[in-house]
């Protein structure tokens, strides 16, 4: 007993000096700005070097496909992607690799595959659209899947040998994935 008190009192002496810390970094009195409002619910965001924001919708319409957007600084948005959605996408986790594509986690099942992360290179000017029927998005490309059956992918990021992990958020088992640079 002596000995959990006397482990205990340490601890609280070492962690608070770095919670008085904290305090200052993160101010309880803190203000938001909203960038940008979408049509849909969205989950994950990633960054470019020139500013921009990236993000998916999540299409409620299963006829229409799930819009990728790139949010600029000054919080317009343009859909540079589109993500198929023919029985309900679930975009979260979004990434880039080297190259300049992006990835994007989907714990969704698309014609019978599921648990898919996809892979898509941003068109460059994009469609002012969030509508993939529409003629005026005709050049943005569709997602292509880079990885399929990987149970609950979330949250991406990619390692310096170029390989891609995910864990299983949507599934609440902890695991953490790896898929080789090739995909699978």
């Amino acid at each position: 007993m002596r000995l959990s008190t006397v482990a205990v009192s340490l601890c609280a002496l070492t962690f608070s000096p770095a919670w008085a810390h904290d305090e200052s970094r993160l101010p309880r009195n803190a203000s938001f700005t909203t960038l940008s409002v979408t049509p849909f619910a969205i989950e994950g965001l990633t960054g470019d070097a020139a500013g921009n924001l990236y993000t998916t919708g999540r299409q409620p319409d299963t006829t229409k496909n799930c819009p990728v957007w790139r949010i600029g600084a000054d919080g317009s948005r343009t859909t540079v992607g589109f993500i198929a959605n023919s029985t309900g996408c679930n975009p979260s986790g979004i990434t880039f690799d080297r190259g300049g594509d992006l990835y994007i986690a989907d714990a969704a099942t698309i014609s019978g595959v599921g648990d898919l992360v996809w892979k898509v290179t941003p068109h460059p000017t994009g469609c002012q659209s969030d509508d993939s029927a529409s003629a005026i998005c005709a050049a943005v490309p569709l997602a292509s899947a880079f990885a399929s059956g990987v149970p609950g992918t979330n949250g991406l990021a990619f390692d310096r040998d170029g390989n891609l992990w995910t864990g299983d958020g949507t599934t609440g088992l902890g695991r953490v994935w790896r898929i080789g640079a090739a995909g699978g």
